[in-house]
């Protein structure tokens, strides 16, 4: 049995957005070529097709994943139990119809193989854990593929109860039973892997796409990076270009009068050590009326390194470039180096490289043929003096920039050594399946402190507008979900 067409596995996956086949395998064909987004988006024939950048980039990823498919198992499974140059429709189907069923009904069991290992604490909430199959979520099923690889953890496919008999109908036997019970094990782990990646890829995809589609400032900026002993200045933009100083980590008066000297409003700011955080910076420009924004540190010393000369410095141009426009300041990174997400090391490289490409290739596409760039709220803005986790108090509001989406939240830069995570249920008063619904990265938002666990260093925030459950605390099921997140993440 050959695979099922790209058209046909589009349309399983909910992602063929009604175009004809002829139009899906026009993609194809001209993907297959080598033929770019910025390219195809041109094309005449998807212009008037209407097929715009959300459909190709969706379609791009799902080609690449179609394309590392495997011969389908349920052929492999029924030649093996066939007769001698028989072939046996029904062994098949009987194999698929459980695989799909396990996927629907299964549950995942995972168990400690190693209790005694330090490194099974941050595995803690997965061992001895069971999980429908399709409700385990991307983060879940990365941080439990970790722990298999590394020996620490042992995962279990349960099929739904009778469904092997069931699947097989007049086939069954105990011998089938049996055997379909166990075989179906590998085709239902391929499938939650590749559900996972998919979610993966494309919520780092999003990231990026926010990220470079933030118009440019016009205004002169200027970038500052602190090791906190010094804090380096660079700045961007008509006269002032290159113009660049160093300050002590404290002298913030010195700082201030240099950007106000030079009418500089949009500041980039960078911690590049793991000491302190720029949070004294962020407060005192955001209460003088600058524009401040915390920028990624992710990749930062690679481009610093490209410009030459001393690294700091260099880094503070960096910055500054950063913020001035982010297509072009992020640009020549790899996949791995730009700080999208949790886990991106164990997708698969080449189709993690290719999406992320493909947007960078639309986001440059958008730009040339966008009119006018939609004006941006920038900058932390002015907020309470806050320098450290300890100054954190539950109710406490304060103004940060979405840093990251994850598809159990979104990370929030506050100008501390740890972001703030705003769980997917701490969104919205209604329900929300990814965070990319309500915010993306680079949005500045008014958030409220609801959780600061100074020992795990650990901030929870809410959008939420019931100014009730700050007092009240959280509710027992978002404590339980920020538990489980505290025990599989590091940040």
């Amino acid at each position: 049995m050959l695979r099922a067409p790209f058209f046909r596995y589009l349309e399983g996956a909910g992602i063929s957005f009604g175009l004809s086949r002829e139009l899906i395998d026009f993609i194809t064909k001209k993907t297959r070529l080598g033929i770019g987004c910025a390219e195809l988006l041109d094309d005449p024939v998807l212009s008037t097709a209407g097929v715009g950048p959300t459909h190709l980039l969706r379609i791009r990823r799902a080609y690449r994943r179609y394309q590392a498919q495997e011969e389908p198992a349920a052929e492999r499974w029924a030649e093996r139990h066939a007769p001698e140059g028989e072939r046996t429709p029904a062994l098949t189907n009987a194999f698929a119809a459980m695989v799909s069923a396990t996927l629907k009904r299964g549950r995942l069991r995972f168990r400690a193989r190693r209790p005694g290992d330090p490194r099974m604490q941050e595995l803690a909430a997965l061992a001895e854990h069971t999980e429908g199959c399709d409700e385990i979520p991307a983060h879940r099923w990365y941080a439990a593929d970790r722990g298999v690889r590394d020996g620490l953890l042992w995962v279990e496919v349960v099929p739904p109860e009778g469904e092997a008999e069931r699947s097989l109908y007049k086939e069954a036997t105990p011998e089938l039973i049996d055997d379909l019970n166990r075989s179906v094990a590998k085709p239902v782990l391929l499938a939650i892997a590749d559900r996972s990646e998919r979610r993966a890829i494309q919520t780092a995809a999003d990231a990026l796409h926010s990220l470079l589609s933030r118009p440019p400032v016009a205004a002169p900026v200027a970038g500052a990076v602190s090791d906190g002993q010094r804090t380096w200045t660079h700045a961007l933009g008509g006269d002032l270009d290159g113009e660049s100083a160093d300050f002590g980590f404290r002298d913030l008066d010195g700082l201030h009068a240099w950007l106000n000297d030079r009418e500089i409003e949009h500041v980039g700011v960078t911690r590049i050590s793991g000491r302190g955080s720029m949070a004294e910076i962020i407060w005192r420009l955001s209460n003088a009326g600058l524009s401040v924004e915390p920028v990624r540190e992710a990749g930062l010393m690679k481009q610093a390194k490209q410009i030459g000369g001393p690294i700091k410095p260099a880094a503070a141009e960096v910055t500054a470039r950063r913020l001035r426009d982010p297509l072009e300041g992020y640009r020549g990174l790899d996949a791995d180096e730009l700080g999208l997400g949790e886990y991106l090391d164990q997708v698969n490289a080449d189709r993690l490289r290719g999406a992320l490409a493909d947007v960078r290739a639309v986001a440059e596409w958008e730009r040339k043929h966008a009119k006018k760039p939609a004006p941006v709220a920038r900058g932390m803005g002015a907020g309470p003096m806050v320098k450290q986790l300890s100054d954190l108090r539950p109710g406490m509001q304060l103004t940060g920039l979405v840093a990251n989406l994850t598809d159990f939240g979104a990370f929030v830069e506050l100008g501390l050594s740890t972001q703030g995570l705003i769980h997917l249920s701490e969104l919205s008063e209604r329900f929300v399946e990814h965070p990319g619904e309500v915010v993306q990265v680079g949005d500045r938002v008014r958030v409220r402190v609801i959780a600061v666990d100074t020992k795990k260093q650990r901030i929870s925030l809410t959008l939420r507008e019931d100014r009730e459950a700050t007092r009240r605390g959280p509710s027992d099921k978002r404590v339980k979900a920020i538990r489980d997140l505290d025990k599989l993440f590091e940040k």
